[in-house]
Formats: structure tokens, C-alpha cells, sequence
């Protein structure tokens, strides 16, 4: 069994397990859209990407489209029917990771801006198992994405250490969360999205191009 440098993954989703960003949320978001913002041009899959990271995904509605409260629930009503037709590919060797780090009796923090529900089915259908924990997008609004108190609450709840801990996410959203928690950082950056992301930004934190370059952050040589 293989020894881990690392107990405890907190660990993104949407382009990091699965390369969904794309193939999935982009197209539905552009249908909603189509809707409600039938004027505005349309939106490129870089800008949805950049815009994403760079105000979260409700700043983002709020920020460039000016989303009403109303408008927003609509986009998730519509988003929750939708998703639910599609699977996204899965990243395989990050899958394979994700397996030997569980086997190895590490804990799996899922941190997404996906619901709970989309996460554990994805989950069931990929490994047959579900993460010690999730924390998505369903929770309260002040415990979302990249708000620390749910990463303090992890650390206390399995009596674990800042260094204990490892974030693995595509977005850089979390790069200030980390430091703040005193939580080390690697970049997910093996989808298209994660690219542009990370290469548009200034940082220290360790960026990874496959799950080999994950593990080596994880498990003992």
C-alpha cells in the first residue's frame, strides 16, 4: 500500500476529475443565455472560463450580466434539468489517482462549485464509492466556494492539521483561500479551461499537467 505525505485531499470537480467545463456547463449556460440575454453577443468558452474564476460563478451572473435574483434561480432550475441528461468524460489517470489515494486510507474532501447531487452520482458511476465529504454548491451561500470556514470545519472534524491538508483545483479562486488557511495549493492544470486560467496569473503555487505530477505531491516515494 502506498504511504501518503498527505492525509486529506480537498479536491475540486468540474475540470479536474471530470473535464465537464466544456463539454457540459458551457453549452447549458450559453441555452440560458439565449433566454434571458438574447441581445448580449455571444459569450466565447475562454470568457466564460476567465470571467468563472475571476468573480465566482454568482459574481460572474451578477458582474457581466447583471443576473437578477429571480434570473438566477431560473439558470440553476434550468441548469439542474439539464445536467442531469449529460456525463462528462472522466480524466482516467486522475481517476486512477483518486482510487490509490483513497485505498491508502487518505480522506477525500470534495470542494465544488457542482451540487451534492451531481457530485455523488458522478462518484457512483466512475468508482462505486463516495467521498468521506462534500461540500457544493447546494450549501449556504457564506459556506460556498471559496469561503475557509468549511476547510476549518474539515480540519477540525477529522483532527487534522493546515499541513496535513493538500487543495487540488483548476481554478486559482482558491489561491488566496489556501494561503489564508495555510493550506498548500496544486493547480489542476490539465484541462483547456485550467490553461488559460493559471497562465493568466502571477504565483507560487505548483501547477500539475497530470496526475503523475499530483502523486508526487501525495504519496511517499
Amino acid at each position: 500500500m502506498k504511504q501518503l505525505k498527505k492525509k486529506c485531499l480537498i479536491f475540486d470537480h468540474d475540470d479536474t476529475l471530470i473535464n465537464s467545463q466544456e463539454t457540459i456547463h458551457y453549452p447549458i449556460f450559453l441555452e440560458t443565455l439565449e433566454v434571458l440575454r438574447p441581445q448580449k453577443p455571444q459569450l466565447s468558452f475562454k470568457d466564460f472560463v476567465l470571467y468563472s474564476n475571476q468573480f465566482g460563478f454568482l459574481g460572474f451572473l451578477k458582474e457581466i450580466y447583471n443576473f437578477t435574483n429571480e434570473e438566477i434561480e431560473l439558470e440553476i432550475k434550468w441548469w439542474r434539468e439539464k445536467v442531469m441528461q449529460k456525463e462528462a468524460q472522466v480524466f482516467e489517470d486522475v481517476a486512477m489517482f483518486v482510487k490509490d489515494f483513497v485505498a491508502a486510507g487518505g480522506i477525500l474532501v470534495v470542494y465544488s462549485y457542482s451540487e451534492s447531487f451531481m457530485i455523488e452520482k458522478d462518484y457512483e458511476r466512475i468508482f462505486g464509492f463516495q467521498p468521506h465529504k462534500i461540500i457544493g454548491f447546494d450549501v449556504e451561500p457564506y459556506y460556498r466556494k471559496p469561503a475557509r470556514l468549511p476547510l476549518l470545519h474539515v480540519m477540525s472534524d477529522y483532527q487534522l492539521t493546515a499541513k496535513d491538508c493538500l487543495i487540488v483545483d483548476d481554478m486559482p479562486l482558491l489561491v488566496d483561500t489556501a494561503k489564508r488557511s495555510n493550506i498548500d495549493m496544486v493547480g489542476a492544470c490539465w484541462s483547456l479551461g485550467a490553461y488559460w486560467q493559471w497562465s493568466t496569473i502571477d504565483t507560487d503555487v505548483p501547477l500539475c499537467k497530470n496526475a503523475n505530477c499530483l502523486a508526487s505531491y501525495v504519496f511517499k516515494d
